[in-house]
């Protein structure tokens, strides 16, 4: 019984932690998919000028 009541503080305090940084994460997320979308239409208009493919 007391194995099982540490196992679900533990559990508890995990799930508090994800639930206070889910908003963090899903900025970094956001950020990092702002930048690759950035650095992909600067690849793409580099290869355009380059082959002049449009």
């Amino acid at each position: 019984m007391k194995n099982k009541s540490a196992f679900n503080l533990v559990n508890l305090y995990i799930m508090e932690y994800y639930l206070f940084f889910i908003p963090y994460i899903s900025d970094i997320l956001i950020e990092y998919y702002l930048i690759m979308e950035y650095y992909i239409d600067f690849v793409y208009t580099l290869l355009y000028k380059e082959y002049h493919l449009y």
